[in-house]
């Protein structure tokens, strides 16, 4: 199979039924928001080091493969359900929540609002983070006209997820005793 099939050339591509969408839609957006932010965490694995590695790179594996997982959702036609996916569940979620809460323990209490930056890996989750919370947006403005529930279950995941990045970017500057910045109220 080549990648090089010039189908795309006048601002169509194909979904994964083989039915058209224009390159422009909101549902490609989506989309294309979430390959952006999976791309980013494959450049976040190539940076780790260490105890970082040790902590966050099976982690990161993990949620590429779910972006994987939604993206298969969000490929097919909206209000189509596709057969034979995977699925993501509770259990995904849940996982999300417990990992921060507990890394979140490991850092210290947050007390105000901080700009984002630090450690370069720190950094890298907080980019990781907006791009997460950009894709939440362009599937909210989708999953309010659909009934189709990976939609809305993708909602849910993008949110915890960038709950995630922000604490495990907080724990990185910790644990490499980078100091966080305040918002400075001036």
């Amino acid at each position: 199979m080549s990648v090089i099939t010039k189908k795309g050339d006048l601002g169509q591509t194909s979904l994964a039924d083989g039915s058209k969408i224009d390159k422009n839609s909101t549902q490609l957006e989506a989309y294309g928001n979430l390959d952006e932010l999976n791309s980013w965490l494959g450049v976040i694995r190539s940076h780790l080091e260490n105890e970082i590695k040790k902590e966050l790179d099976d982690k990161l594996h993990r949620i590429q493969n779910e972006c994987f997982v939604i993206g298969s959702h969000l490929s097919n036609p909206i209000d189509k359900i596709g057969t034979n996916l995977p699925k993501l569940d509770l259990v995904n979620l849940n996982l999300l929540e417990e990992e921060a809460n507990l890394m979140e323990s490991n850092t210290p209490p947050l007390t105000q609002f901080i700009i984002p930056g630090g450690f370069f890996l720190a950094s890298y989750l907080h980019v990781a983070r907006t791009i997460a919370r950009r894709t939440e947006r362009s599937i909210a403005m989708i999953s309010c006209h659909t009934s189709n529930e990976s939609w809305k279950f993708s909602l849910k995941y993008l949110n915890r997820l960038s709950d995630w990045f922000f604490v495990y970017a907080r724990w990185i500057n910790t644990i490499t005793n980078t100091p966080e910045i305040p918002w400075d109220l001036k």
